[in-house]
């Protein structure tokens, strides 16, 4: 029999880093939000170019879920997925099997077999959001109502309120799509 040879520790690959999700305002730190904002401020500047399309999400798929009605909250996330590149998918419960009643976690079991980079949810329940960052691999997105607040859209307040335009949420998509985020 051959001798047994254990590899060293600093001979072994990386661990991939954690997923990042973007469910709570309060999940950002002052450098995030800074982040965030000069991000913003870089594409606000590619709104006034004839093609407004950017290569940021190029190859990504970005699936939003939307258990509420929505019109600006699905449309501006969208819009902002597809500005950045991204192959999208939107799917609202109704019409979907959420009617025959199928559970969310189902629902984002079913989702996860496409292999979404970003999923982006808008749901009635709080901890909805954070259910599907459990099971799931995708980054979670939170585009509807949590304990304080108006998860990602206190961030667009925040960024209109320094005079800039609702570029913020594109930013948010932009910033969870990266798989090299740290954990929070």
């Amino acid at each position: 029999m051959g001798d047994l040879h254990v590899m060293r520790d600093d001979l072994r690959p990386p661990n991939p880093p954690p997923t990042r999700h973007l469910i709570s305002i309060g999940d950002l730190s002052r450098d995030d939000v800074e982040r965030l904002l000069g991000t913003a401020r870089t594409f606000e500047r590619s709104m006034e170019r004839e093609m407004k399309k950017l290569p940021t999400l190029r190859g990504r798929l970005v699936i939003n879920v939307f258990y509420e009605s929505s019109t600006r909250t699905s449309s501006s996330f969208e819009l902002a997925a597809k500005r950045l590149s991204a192959d999208v998918m939107s799917v609202k419960s109704s019409g979907s099997s959420v009617d025959k009643g199928e559970s969310l976690k189902d629902t984002a079991l079913t989702l996860n077999a496409y292999d979404p980079d970003v999923i982006v949810i808008r749901h009635p329940h709080i901890g909805a959001p954070n259910l599907v960052a459990r099971v799931t691999g995708a980054h979670v997105v939170n585009a509807g109502l949590e304990v304080n607040g108006h998860g990602v859209k206190l961030s667009v307040k925040s960024s209109d309120f320094k005079g800039r335009s609702s570029i913020a949420m594109p930013v948010a998509v932009a910033s969870s799509g990266s798989r090299s985020s740290s954990s929070s």
